[in-house]
């Protein structure tokens, strides 16, 4: 047990670790809309759970993950 403590690491949990994350979106995306984005080297679908729509070009920032889902919000 003492070997596999020492060698198993804890890892941050991904949807914690991306939550206030910064991305920038190519695409106009209406409320409760999707899209596709790139981060970290994979595609995500992104989801505006905000209240108002984004245009292309702004930087959202991540509120969420469910499962392979980011849920964005323009910024305030």
């Amino acid at each position: 047990r003492r070997v596999y403590r020492l060698l198993r690491r804890e890892v941050p949990d991904m949807a914690n670790d991306m939550l206030q994350e910064h991305l920038q979106l190519s695409v106009s995306l209406p409320v409760d809309d999707s899209c596709r984005v790139e981060l970290r080297g994979s595609t995500w679908t992104a989801r505006n759970v905000g209240t108002v729509p984004i245009p292309p070009g702004v930087n959202v920032r991540i509120v969420g993950v469910d499962g392979v889902t980011l849920r964005i919000e323009a910024p305030n």
